[in-house]
């Protein structure tokens, strides 16, 4: 699935750009839709991972879309909180979906429970379309290779997908490892196990909106990204005592501090898509939120080999904190460039 999401961003955004968000994020919800009904029916570990692959190509449809749908339909000036709460919903549907799942699957077996999540996409495409405002008909103006190209190469996008990258790369391990580890490394319940992994979704849920709403109230970048930052780093380098409050304290500080970045350096990315200074298409802001998500995932793909390579030679106590420090210095880095070379300026201020 990993792979469908990364394959397919940039092709998504150019789709969003010539046929707008609206139709994009349908087109998403529809994918999704058709990749878990197949996947219901699969009968080998072949079409299984071809199942997984359309699923996660509809994600980077629906996702970005539907962020900048949110952004059009919020109050004017809280555009950075429509981000945040399209956030917390995509982590609370992933938590409730991960927890009804579970019960539907033993009551009803995997595969049925599997085709019931089919039709509530299919229904959620459906509301989609008929109750979010019409496109106008319109012609969008066609899209050339030059203003591809500007956007791709926008070294102010580069960096904030870079941002991005070192807020994940702490979340997506956690989100991961930390089940296996405490059955592993703690001994703890497989059911207790699960529930403390998700909590990392609870977090996100609160942190998203949050951080949006003190984003469009003008707190500083760099305030905002430092605090989120230290947030990362205690929340990983707690883990180093090997117990189940510190991993609870973890997945809390971890959870909230990376779901406040992801909205902060996305909602940063959409903002750079409409200036008109950068020389971007503004047609092209959902395409500038699939642009960063992908150098975020391309660049987070060697730290589960890292993190996992770490905990076999050295143990869990130096993975974790080693996890926080390499987020922590990424961020701080990029802080640093971006304050003395790029100075970029976000909506929630200036970086100075």
């Amino acid at each position: 699935m990993i792979i469908g999401i990364g394959i397919f961003q940039i092709p998504s955004g150019l789709f969003a750009a010539k046929y707008g968000p609206k139709r994009a994020s349908i087109v998403g919800m529809t994918g999704i839709a058709c990749g878990a009904l197949l996947t219901s029916i699969s009968t080998n570990i072949t079409e299984l991972a071809i199942f997984r692959f359309i699923l996660g190509g509809a994600l980077a449809f629906f996702l970005p879309a539907t962020m900048i749908l949110a952004t059009k339909h919020f109050r004017s000036g809280s555009e950075a909180l429509a981000i945040g709460t399209i956030t917390g919903a995509n982590a609370a549907g992933g938590l409730l979906g991960l927890i009804v799942w579970v019960i539907l699957a033993q009551q009803v077996g995997w595969r049925l429970s599997i085709a019931i999540g089919a039709i509530l996409a299919i229904a959620l495409a459906a509301a989609l379309y008929f109750f979010l405002p019409k496109v106008a008909a319109t012609t969008r103006p066609a899209i050339k290779l030059s203003s591809i190209r500007s956007l791709l190469l926008d070294r102010t996008l580069i960096i904030v997908g870079l941002f991005l990258l070192g807020s994940q790369i702490v979340l997506e391990q956690t989100s991961a490892f930390m089940p296996f580890y405490l059955q592993s490394a703690l001994n703890i319940d497989p059911a207790v196990a699960g529930l403390v992994g998700s909590i990392v979704l609870f977090s996100a849920l609160a942190g998203a909106p949050i951080t949006g709403w003190l984003s469009d109230r003008k707190m500083q970048f760099k305030k905002l990204v430092l605090t989120h930052a230290i947030g990362l780093l205690i929340g990983a380098s707690i883990n180093f005592t090997l117990t189940l409050p510190a991993a609870i304290i973890s997945t809390i500080l971890i959870g909230f501090s990376a779901g406040g970045l992801f909205t902060l350096f996305t909602n940063t990315a959409r903002q750079r898509s409409l200036d008109p200074n950068a020389g971007i298409n503004p047609q092209f802001s959902t395409l500038s939120l699939n642009w960063i998500h992908a150098i975020a995932l391309a660049g987070t793909l060697w730290a589960p080999i890292v993190f996992s390579a770490t905990a076999v030679k050295f143990g869990y106590s130096v993975a974790w904190p080693m996890l926080g420090v390499i987020a922590f210095v990424i961020l701080l880095v990029l802080l640093f460039l971006n304050i003395r070379i790029f100075r970029f300026v976000a909506n929630s201020g200036s970086v100075n």
